[in-house]
């Protein structure tokens, strides 16, 4: 999804379930040109994943049959047919083939990692075994919980059995961020990544290294160390949710500003703090937001907060967003500038040294 697209969208099955238990929405989405065409997202690429990265910690049950998702509407049913269903509907740019993710305490059990594997290489023959003459590029899922053998089965089997199917575009490390110590996720990613091929087998491209989970910019950082392309992160939003704006320094030019300048504590600033009921600045002085560059001050925000409005859960997310995005940005800048191992030193050292 590089080139001249827009920003990226994640959309879930999760999200999308009440909607498609309509009769005719199918028919509508194909006749509107799948997702771009009926939520107008025409120049965005857009991902499908059957978990919602914002939901922390969340565990979706799931039976042979497939995975329960809670959705607005109640409890549902998703079984691999209906998701494949779903992916042709949509015709997303991108998508995860389903599978069980397990948190804690299950994902410690061997038992039910075993189970989470068996079902997860199931399922991926639905996904990756598609007869439609332009398959949707698809991430093969490596489950397993926290016990590595039943990871090193999955990532091993995936590989033997579809790494020549032409809708493979690559592997996530799925189930992370649900309990594991670093340690553990530590091993994990190494284990399993060591095993995942850089190319397609037939030539025809490099396969995408995903993970999710991981979203905390050190974790980013660290992930990119371990060879991983692609995130998804519920980082932003969890400070929404908190009611923090981030204001972190990207760049060590900006780290210079923020010394000589109120910015919180340096990484967030509290919205809903009492000492901002007059503050008459934006979040982060100099910020290109839509929120920043109105500007909309924090003691607006403060106020929208408090009195529980959703505009200011609006303003709040949409400054967090981009804050993460330039965060991003300069991340694919330091990797493409052979800077990459300096950058992460410089951020990694200073968010260290704040803590202290």
């Amino acid at each position: 999804m590089g080139g001249t697209l827009r920003a990226p969208v994640l959309t879930t099955a999760e999200a999308l379930m009440d909607d498609l238990a309509s009769n005719g929405v199918h028919t509508r989405l194909a006749h509107d040109g799948g997702v771009h065409g009926f939520y107008r997202l025409r120049g965005n690429g857009v991902a499908l994943a059957p978990r919602d990265p914002a939901r922390f910690n969340a565990v979706i049950p799931a039976t042979n049959a497939g995975i329960q998702l809670d959705t607005a509407g109640g409890r549902r049913s998703l079984t691999p047919a209906m998701y494949q269903q779903l992916v042709e509907s949509l015709r997303p740019d991108l998508c995860f083939a389903l599978s069980e993710e397990l948190a804690s305490p299950e994902a410690g059990r061997k038992s039910r990692c075993r189970t989470a594997v068996r079902r997860t290489l199931e399922w991926a023959r639905e996904s990756l075994g598609s007869a439609t003459a332009t398959p949707t590029p698809t991430l093969a899922v490596v489950s397993g919980g926290w016990d590595l053998e039943s990871r090193i089965v999955c990532v091993s089997q995936l590989v033997e059995h579809h790494l020549r199917s032409p809708a493979l575009a690559g592997f996530s490390v799925g189930g992370l961020g649900l309990g594991e110590s670093e340690a553990e996720r530590d091993v994990i990613m190494r284990e399993v990544l060591a095993r995942v091929p850089e190319e397609r087998e037939d030539g025809k491209g490099a396969l995408v290294r995903h993970v999710g989970g991981m979203g905390t910019p050190e974790a980013v950082l660290h992930g990119v160390r371990r060879g991983i392309d692609l995130f998804d992160s519920s980082y932003a939003a969890q400070a929404t949710l908190q009611g923090a704006a981030l204001v972190f320094p990207v760049t060590e030019a900006e780290e210079e500003v923020a010394e000589d300048a109120d910015f919180g504590d340096g990484e967030k600033v509290m919205l809903r703090s009492p000492s901002l009921k007059r503050d008459v600045r934006p979040i982060l002085p100099g910020c290109a937001c839509s929120t920043c560059s109105r500007p909309h001050t924090r003691a607006y925000l403060h106020h929208l907060l408090e009195t529980h409005e959703i505009t200011g859960t609006t303003l709040l997310s949409a400054h967090n967003m981009h804050h993460f995005a330039r965060f991003m940005d300069a991340v694919r800048g330091a990797v493409k500038g052979g800077e990459f191992e300096r950058y992460a030193d410089w951020f990694i050292g200073r968010r260290s040294r704040h803590d202290r």
